[in-house]
C-alpha cells in the first residue's frame, strides 16, 4: 500500500469508524448470548537477526517526548511567547515548504535546564507529507502522529545509539539504530518536458546557483537531505570533542553504490562526516543484512518521537520508512525518486524526493585511537 492510499484510508477509518461502532452496538444488543472469542495474544513472528552486534551510545539529538507536567512547566518558564510568521519570539525557522515553497510556519529552540538539554517545537499549519503540497490535516501525518497545530511540544535530547557494522585500522563504521528525523530528500525540484542543452525529459534541481544546470533532482551530492545532514544534524548532534573523532570520508555515490552496472543518475562522490547509507551498504552481508527484496529485521527501525512530531510515515503495518542515498535505476523520468527502506525491511526502487514523511537514519566512520 503506496503513501498516498493509506494516507487517505487512515483519514477516512475515522469516519468509518464511527458507523462501525454503531452497527456493532447495535448487533450486540440482538445478539448478546454470542460468546466472544478469546483475544489472541501469541506474540508475532519476527525476523530476528543472526548477528551479534557491538553498540555505542555517542552524540544526542531530540528524542522522547516530555510529558511530566512539572518538567513541563519548567521548561514552559523559559520562553517568552509562541512563535509566529512574523515574530519568532526567540525560535528558529525549520524553513520547511508549503506548495513548493518555504514557508514560516513550522520553529523550534533548544533549552537547557537542570543540566539536560530540551528542544521545544511548535508549528501554526500541518506539514504535508510531500513539500509540494498545501497545508491541510487530509496531507500530513502530524495529527495522525498525535501533534496539533498551536501547542508547544518539548522533546529531551538523549543519547543517540549506533549499530557498529565494522570495526579495523582503528576505524569504527556506524549506522543509527532508529529514525531519528523526518526529512525530504530533497523539497524542491521543477520538471523538464523538452530537450535544452544539458537538460532533456525529466526532473531537475531548481538552477538557484548552488546546483549545476541539468543537476537531476535525486543527486545526493546538490540534495536537501545532505544539508540537512551537514549543516543541521551534524552540529546540534555533537559536541566539539565528539566532532574530533569523526572521520571525514569519501562517499561513493556511482552506480556500483546504488547496486546498478550503469546509473544514469550516478553522481560525484562527496566528502562527509555524517552521511545517508547507500544500497550496497544495506544490502553487505558482512554488516549482517541480506538480499534487496527480503525482509529484514535488521533493516527495520522506528521512530523517535520527534521523527514522529515532524511528520514520519506511520503505517499500519509498521513504520519503517527511510532514505537511502541511492537513486533508482530507471530511465529519467524517475529522476525525482531515490531509494528507501520499507516497513518489512525491503528496500524499494523509489520514492519521491519531496516526501517530508521518509526517516533519516544516518552514518558515520569513528575514530578509536
Amino acid at each position: 500500500m503506496n503513501i498516498i492510499t493509506n494516507l487517505v484510508l487512515k483519514k477516512l477509518n475515522k469516519y468509518i469508524c464511527l458507523i462501525l461502532v454503531v452497527c456493532f452496538c447495535c448487533f450486540s444488543l440482538a445478539c448478546n448470548d454470542v460468546p466472544t472469542p478469546d483475544k489472541d495474544t501469541t506474540p508475532p513472528v519476527t525476523n530476528e537477526p543472526t548477528i551479534t552486534y557491538e553498540y555505542a551510545n555517542f552524540g544526542s539529538y531530540p528524542t522522547s517526548l516530555v510529558t511530566d507536567s512539572a518538567l513541563k512547566n519548567s521548561l514552559l518558564s523559559l520562553i517568552d511567547g509562541t512563535p509566529s510568521a512574523l515574530n519568532f519570539n526567540g525560535f528558529a525557522d525549520y524553513e520547511y515548504h508549503i506548495l513548493g515553497k518555504k514557508e514560516s510556519y513550522a520553529f523550534y529552540k533548544d533549552l537547557t535546564f537542570d543540566e539536560a538539554k530540551y528542544r521545544a517545537v511548535y508549528f501554526t499549519k500541518y506539514r504535508p507529507y510531500t513539500s509540494k503540497l498545501d497545508s491541510l490535516p487530509l496531507y500530513s501525518f502530524q495529527d495522525e502522529n498525535g501533534y496539533q497545530i498551536n501547542t508547544l511540544y518539548f522533546f529531551k535530547f538523549e543519547p543517540l545509539r549506533w549499530r557498529v557494522l565494522e570495526e579495523k585500522n582503528g576505524e569504527k563504521l556506524l549506522l543509527l539504530d532508529i529514525i531519528i528525523d523526518s526529512q525530504p530528500f530533497q523539497p524542491d525540484y521543477y520538471q523538464s518536458q523538452v530537450t535544452t542543452g544539458l537538460v532533456e525529459y525529466g526532473f531537475y534541481y531548481i538552477n538557484d546557483g548552488f546546483a549545476p544546470e541539468g543537476t537531476f533532482a535525486n543527486s545526493y551530492e546538490y540534495s536537501g537531505i545532505r544539508k540537512y545532514l551537514k549543516n543541521k544534524f551534524y552540529k546540534d548532534a555533537f559536541s566539539s570533542k565528539e566532532k574530533a573523532q569523526i572521520l571525514l570520508s569519501t562517499i561513493k555515490n556511482d552506480s556500483a553504490s546504488a547496486g546498478q552496472p550503469l546509473n544514469p543518475f550516478s553522481g560525484n562522490d562527496t566528502e562527509d562526516y555524517v552521511y545517508l547509507p547507500s544500497f550496497v551498504d544495506v544490502v553487505n552481508h558482512d554488516y549482517g543484512f541480506k538480499y534487496q527484496g527480503e525482509e529484514d529485521a535488521l533493516r527495520q527501525l522506528t521512530y523517535t518521537d520527534y521523527a514522529r512530531c515532524q511528520g514520519g510515515y506511520y503505517d499500519v503495518q509498521g513504520e519503517y520508512k527511510w532514505w537511502l542515498r541511492s537513486a533508482p535505476f530507471y530511465i529519467n523520468k524517475y529522476s525525482c525518486n531515490a531509494q528507501a527502506v520499507g516497513n518489512s525491511g525491503k528496500i524499494y526502487n523509489y520514492h519521491y524526493a519531496e516526501y517530508t514523511c521518509m526517516g533519516v537514519v544516518p552514518m558515520m566512520c569513528l575514530s578509536i585511537d
